[in-house]
């Protein structure tokens, strides 16, 4: 985004105050993830209890949206709560790249990343979009205050050596960890 585009969001998010959220929610959600501006909150459990919340950020070269959800949990999420959220998290790729929204979908890496205690675990692929060409995209997947967090990114190809993915990940992690 340009300058001024992200001083009238710094101005939008001072005026408004913090952002607060009810239950196990980040209290105050930053306006920006090294170059990915925040642009707005999702509140899918008014929609599905479980769904959570979903909080997005975009800059000129990709999007990332952070999720922290219960998946209808009664418990703080376990290893294999992880496990079947990736296992979600990958059947949506698969999903959209069937009605498609990406084609050329080739699953590249798997990972994990540490922040402090918390921890995500990671699957990169490469695929097409129509309105972006050729992107790097990754689903994490860990907890954060009691809950799941997910973190998907996908960003062109070509600024992937100008804003590394794993560092753009770790910092969401940081950020949402809780």
């Amino acid at each position: 985004m340009g300058t001024l585009v992200r001083v009238a969001a710094i101005i939008l998010v001072l005026l408004a105050g913090p952002a607060q959220a009810a239950g196990n929610y980040p209290t105050v959600i930053p306006i920006a993830i090294g170059a990915f501006d925040y642009i707005g909150q999702t509140d899918y459990e008014q929609k599905q209890a479980g769904a959570g919340r979903g909080y997005s950020f975009a800059s000129r070269f990709g999007r990332m949206d952070v999720y922290v959800f219960s998946a209808g949990l009664d418990h703080t999420p376990t290893a294999d709560d992880i496990a079947a959220a990736m296992r979600h998290a990958k059947g949506e790729i698969d999903w959209a790249g069937k009605e498609g929204y990406y084609s050329k979908i080739k699953p590249r890496e798997a990972f994990s990343l540490k922040t402090g205690k918390r921890r995500l675990q990671c699957e990169s692929y490469s695929l097409f979009r129509k309105d972006f060409g050729d992107m790097a995209s990754f689903i994490c997947v860990g907890t954060a205050h009691g809950q799941l967090l997910k973190v998907r990114l996908s960003v062109t190809k070509a600024s992937v050596e100008a804003h590394p993915p794993k560092a753009v990940l770790t910092e969401a992690l940081r950020q949402f960890g809780g």
